[in-house]
């Protein structure tokens, strides 16, 4: 899981604040009346149908938003197989990391680490 660029990256790594909202509470003492706030956060997915018991991996910067659209079949690829539950996720900082981590997990070998990690 990759964090913030911060120093106090580790408070992010278990409180990641909505995007947009001010972190400030986050922050180490001694530096709580500054304002962090968290412009973008982009994270692989890997979601499971309920349907066919397949494996699905995305990536988006809004995760409720996304599992929302797959559930309400607004997504192509996958509103044949609807309904899905999250099974996991991995956060980075940019996008250019997100995607070439959303094309790692894809690849044959990684695919075939989640289904041994995840018992499918």
């Amino acid at each position: 899981m990759i964090c913030s660029v911060f120093d106090f990256s580790i408070y992010f790594c278990y409180y990641y604040p909505r995007i947009g909202e001010v972190a400030s509470e986050l922050l180490p003492a001694g530096r709580q009346g500054s304002k962090a706030v968290i412009k973008f956060m982009y994270c692989v997915y890997f979601l499971q149908s309920l349907k066919d018991k397949g494996l699905y991996i995305g990536k988006t910067n809004n995760i409720k938003r996304r599992l929302s659209e797959h559930n309400a079949g607004k997504v192509q690829s996958t509103k044949s197989r609807k309904p899905f539950i999250l099974l996991g996720l991995e956060k980075y900082q940019t996008e250019k990391e997100c995607l070439a981590a959303e094309l790692e997990w894809k690849k044959g070998y990684k695919r075939e680490q989640l289904k041994v990690r995840y018992s499918l």
